[in-house]
C-alpha cells in the first residue's frame, strides 16, 4: 500500500511539474534592447532596436524614425521576406530586400514602410536597425 501511495504521490508532482513549465512565459528575459511599435514616433533611438509591424491586411504601415546624428545604420528584415519593406526620405523610396546598410542623416525624419500585399496569413513582422560605426562622412551610400 505505501508503495501505490508513493507512487500516486510521484505521479501527481510529476504532472503539476510538467504542467507549470509549460504554461510558463518564455523564461521571463527581455531583450537588453528596445522593440518599439510602428505606431510610436522614435525619436534619437539608441544603437540597437527593433519595430514590430501588424500586417494583417494589406496595406502602409509606416514607423517614422528620426535619428539624432548623422550615421550609418544596418537596417535587416527578421520577418517573412513576403513583405515589403521599404524607407522613404520625403522625396526617395528606398526598398530593403532583406538587408541594406544606409547612412541616415541626423535630425531627418525618415518613414519606414511595410506592406504585406500577399498574404492574409501573416500577422506580425519584425525589423532590427543596428548603428554600424562605419564613418557617415566617408560612407558612399547616404539617403
Amino acid at each position: 500500500m505505501k508503495l501505490f501511495n508513493f507512487l500516486k504521490l510521484s505521479i501527481a508532482v510529476s504532472l503539476i511539474i510538467f504542467v507549470g513549465s509549460c504554461c510558463s512565459k518564455g523564461g521571463g528575459v527581455d531583450p537588453d534592447y528596445p522593440i518599439y511599435s510602428y505606431t510610436t514616433e522614435i525619436i534619437n533611438p539608441p544603437a540597437r532596436f527593433q519595430v514590430s509591424y501588424i500586417v494583417t491586411v494589406p496595406g502602409d504601415r509606416i514607423a517614422n524614425i528620426t535619428f539624432e546624428t548623422n550615421s550609418v545604420w544596418i537596417v535587416e528584415k527578421l520577418g517573412d521576406t513576403r513583405v515589403l519593406y521599404s524607407v522613404d526620405n520625403g522625396s526617395d523610396k528606398r526598398q530593403i530586400v532583406r538587408i541594406d546598410t544606409i547612412g541616415f542623416e541626423g535630425g531627418k525624419a525618415y518613414k519606414f514602410i511595410a506592406n504585406n500585399y500577399t498574404s492574409l496569413d501573416i500577422t506580425n513582422f519584425l525589423t532590427e536597425h543596428n548603428m554600424s560605426g562605419l564613418d557617415y562622412d566617408t560612407f558612399p551610400d547616404k539617403f
